[in-house]
C-alpha cells in the first residue's frame, strides 16, 4: 500500500496507531505485526492489553509453536477435540503433523488449519469497502415444523433452489456444484455434494440435484429441522459450454425454462418477491415465502 514509505517499518506503524488511539480515545490496544495475516492476528492476541508483537519468518516458531491450537484461526472446541484424540495439543504440534490425516479428518478445515500452523497464508489483506469474491450462492432455512417424506422436502427444495437460482442469475453466475445441508431436530448435521453435468442457473437442475442427494443420503423416514442449499464452483454465466449433437432436444427445453424463470425474475424486481410464487408455496405449514427463506449465504 504505501504505507511503509510514508510511516516507516510495520512495527514503527503499528506503535503509531496504538499511540495515537491512546491519546484521541484513551484506549490501549494490542497489535500483532507479521508477514501473513493469520500470524498478524496470533500477534494481537499475544500480549494484551497495550503491546506490539512482532512475528517474522526467523522468529515465528519460537513464538507460535508453544501456544495451544486453539489460538489458532478456525480452530473451534470440535476440532481441538477432534486434534486432541490424534495427540495434538500445540500450534507446534499441528504443524509437524501428518496433513494427509488432518484432511481424512477434518477435511478441508485440516488442511487449512495445517497451513496456517506452517504460515503459508498467502491471503493478500483487503480493503474494507472492496468487493469481495463470490465464491457461493446459497439459502437456507429453518422450518416452522418439521419435514416429513419426500412430498415436504419436494416443496422445501423448490423453493430454496429457487432462491438460489434467481441470485445467481442477478450475480451473473452457473453453478457446477450442488452442495445440501440437512439437519435434524437433534442438531445432526450432514452435508452433501455433488458435480453437474453442465453449469447452471436454472432451479428445476438445482432443485433436481438437491433432491437427488436428500434421497441418496438421508433416511426419508427421519424428520428434518433445516436445510440449506448451495450452487459451489461458480463459473461466469457467458462462459462458453460445449454444445452436444445428441441433446439438441435438452437444450431447446433448456432454453425454454430459462426464459420462464428469467420471466420470473423481471416479474419479482417490478412487483416485489411475493408477486409470483410456487402454489406450493401458498398453501404450507412450514414457513416458505419470499422473505422467511431468503436467508442468504455468500
Amino acid at each position: 500500500s504505501g504505507s511503509t514509505h510514508l510511516f516507516g517499518n510495520g512495527k514503527e506503524i503499528a506503535d503509531r496507531i496504538r499511540k495515537e488511539v491512546r491519546e484521541e480515545l484513551g484506549l490501549t490496544i494490542s497489535v500483532g505485526v507479521s508477514f501473513n495475516k493469520v500470524f498478524a492476528k496470533l500477534g494481537s492476541d499475544y500480549k494484551k492489553p497495550d503491546a506490539t508483537t512482532v512475528i517474522d519468518r526467523k522468529n515465528f516458531r519460537e513464538i507460535i509453536y508453544p501456544l495451544p491450537v486453539t489460538a489458532l484461526l478456525f480452530v473451534g472446541k470440535a476440532a481441538a477435540d477432534c486434534l486432541s484424540k490424534l495427540g495434538i495439543k500445540t500450534i507446534g504440534q499441528l504443524a509437524a503433523s501428518n496433513k494427509d490425516a488432518l484432511i481424512d479428518k477434518l477435511g478441508r478445515l485440516g488442511e487449512t488449519i495445517h497451513d496456517y500452523a506452517n504460515g503459508l497464508d498467502e491471503d493478500p489483506v483487503a480493503s474494507a469497502h472492496a468487493e469481495r469474491e463470490i465464491k457461493s450462492i446459497g439459502n437456507g432455512m429453518t422450518f416452522k415444523r418439521n419435514l416429513l417424506g419426500m412430498a415436504d422436502i419436494i416443496t422445501a427444495v423448490s423453493s430454496l433452489a429457487d432462491l438460489v437460482a434467481s441470485r445467481l442469475r442477478k450475480s451473473g453466475f452457473k453453478c457446477t456444484t450442488v452442495q445440501v445441508v440437512i439437519k435434524d431436530p437433534r442438531l445432526k448435521t450432514i452435508s452433501r455434494q455433488k458435480s453437474l453435468p453442465q453449469a447452471t442457473y436454472l432451479s428445476r437442475e438445482i432443485s433436481d440435484a438437491a433432491a437427488g442427494l436428500i434421497k441418496d443420503n438421508w433416511d426419508l423416514k427421519k424428520p428434518i429441522r433445516m436445510l440449506n442449499i448451495t450452487g459451489l464452483n461458480l463459473v461466469a454465466e457467458s462462459q462458453p459450454e460445449q454444445a452436444s449433437l445428441f441433446f439438441e432436444e435438452d437444450e431447446e427445453k433448456r432454453e425454454k425454462i430459462e426464459k420462464i424463470e428469467t420471466t420470473l425474475d423481471y416479474i419479482r424486481e417490478r412487483y416485489g418477491k411475493k408477486s409470483i410464487s410456487f402454489g406450493s408455496n401458498l398453501f404450507n405449514d412450514l414457513g416458505l415465502s419470499a422473505s422467511e427463506t431468503d436467508k442468504e449465504k455468500d
